[in-house]
């Protein structure tokens, strides 16, 4: 095992599924996304070869910013991505549920070395989610972060001014579906910021921000 390579290879995982959280709505603080290389080796080692850090020392929870209660456990497994694995952490989750006054899980991410994947699932209440540890590490995560991704709710007025038929869509399995979380059904609304173009004496765009809209079948 090539320690230098992997340590990277989990430090840009670990960020990149910060990222996904922050992008749903939880609380991520920056520091952990943007800690650098070396702040990563600092807290977790650099000798994954040792077990500094093994796969599993990277799981964590986070909050949602609208309801501290409404938690998310990001689950580094290196256990298949089965059902036997969903139902055992279900169980134990469902447990700890019980004895909580405050959070409560409601949903896990479960990021996985390899073998295959299986689609959104829930079990006892609890949905479950799950990445591959490549995907994750070849993302170009920046063109996600750069257009921002609002799903409508059936109470707002934008939504009643579209007409779903010409609505384009875009897969619950696409990547960026399942990066955000989108359900099907769901109606996101992708606003992509200004000034991202070249120089103005280059591009004759007006470069203000454009709103697109996908359905999630």
């Amino acid at each position: 095992m090539d320690d230098e390579f992997e340590t990277f290879k989990l430090w840009r995982v670990r960020e990149t599924v910060s990222q996904l959280c922050r992008d749903r709505g939880y609380v991520v603080y920056r520091r952990e996304i943007h800690r650098g290389l070396g702040g990563f080796k600092r807290q977790y080692g650099d000798q994954p070869s040792e077990g500094r850090p093994s796969w599993t020392d990277l799981s964590f929870f986070v909050s949602h910013r609208d309801n501290p209660n409404d938690e998310m456990y990001i689950c580094f497994s290196d256990e298949p991505a089965n059902l036997r694995t969903f139902t055992r952490l279900s169980n134990i989750l469902q447990d700890e549920n019980a004895l909580r006054r405050g959070g409560q899980t409601s949903r896990v991410i479960v990021v996985v070395q390899r073998g295959p994947t299986r689609s959104k699932k829930e079990i006892g209440g609890i949905i479950f989610e799950c990445f591959k540890e490549l995907e994750l590490f070849t993302i170009n995560d920046d063109a996600l972060v750069l257009e921002k991704h609002v799903i409508l709710t059936p109470s707002e007025e934008e939504l009643d001014m579209l007409d779903e038929e010409n609505i384009p869509r875009i897969h619950s399995d696409d990547f960026a579906a399942r990066y955000f979380g989108l359900e099907r059904g769901q109606v996101v609304k992708i606003v992509r910021p200004s000034g991202l173009c070249v120089p103005p004496h280059i591009c004759n765009c007006t470069c203000r921000p454009k709103n697109s809209y996908r359905l999630v079948v």
